[in-house]
């Protein structure tokens, strides 16, 4: 999927600086270690090991994610993924054919899928908006998991991959035809923790926590996406970060900047 770039913005008096945002919005200091899933019981599957529904599926881990950490948990239901993923995509689940395979499930760009999921919602969760965070800068990915509960993150997966046992750490591998980017296909995830000192991300797959290196994440990781979710993050007009909703919303603009 291409990159929107911003230009940079042309200055009229080579003696005036722009003001960035960073010159008058500073991010709160970032634990060096923080893990939202664990407050969480049991990731749903959601059918991903057989439909291609990983970029619906991984807005419905974030949801869990968020209420179990600011209310009672709510998990949204294999139908509403589903219903999302048919929305985005133009999956019939009906068009299944005598061999087993769907011709009409073909995956969906995260793009799409974050659109619908701030403009129809999944169930009666929705977000109110979300962004694009560089993904080469750790410090800010890790800020935008404990501000936000998380990242929405597109993957370009090793086929080395494959082979690893469920919680298997990913790492950067030399594996002769295995470890092109891609070629295992892409794959969307929901990143939910990281730790500085041991350099890795956690982040929730296929129903399973997955720890993740930094340089793995560095090297495969094709797409970052911050989301605020103002219904689902927010308990009593703060999130769980201690953020009211308008610090939350500059906050948001800073680390995806």
């Amino acid at each position: 999927m291409q990159r929107m770039l911003g230009k940079k913005p042309a200055i009229q008096d080579p003696k005036q600086r722009t003001l960035l945002l960073s010159d008058y919005l500073k991010l709160p200091e970032i634990p060096q270690s923080t893990n939202w899933g664990a407050t969480v019981a049991r990731w749903p599957l959601y059918e991903n090991d057989t439909i291609s529904c990983c970029t619906c599926a991984t807005n419905g881990h974030l949801v869990l994610e968020w209420t179990t950490n600011t209310r009672k948990p709510s998990t949204p239901t294999l139908a509403e993924i589903l219903a999302a993923y048919s929305r985005v995509s133009g999956y019939d689940p009906k068009a299944q054919l005598r061999n087993g395979t769907n011709p009409t499930d073909n995956g969906a760009f995260a793009l799409d899928v974050l659109k619908d999921f701030r403009t129809h919602g999944l169930g009666n969760h929705k977000i109110e908006m979300f962004m694009q965070a560089e993904k080469s800068n750790i410090e800010m990915v890790e800020a935008a998991i404990y501000l936000f509960g998380g990242v929405y993150c597109g993957f370009l997966l090793p086929k080395y991959v494959e082979d690893y046992k469920p919680g298997q750490v990913w790492k950067v591998e030399k594996k002769r035809g295995k470890d092109a980017k891609g070629s295992w296909g892409g794959h969307a995830v929901a990143g939910v923790s990281y730790d500085r000192a041991k350099r890795l991300f956690g982040i929730i797959t296929w129903g399973k926590y997955q720890p993740v290196t930094y340089d793995f994440f560095l090297k495969y990781a094709d797409e970052c996406f911050v989301l605020l979710s103002p219904d689902d993050w927010t308990k009593d007009g703060r999130t769980p970060s201690n953020l009211d909703l308008e610090a939350a919303r500059q906050q948001l603009a800073l680390v995806t900047a």
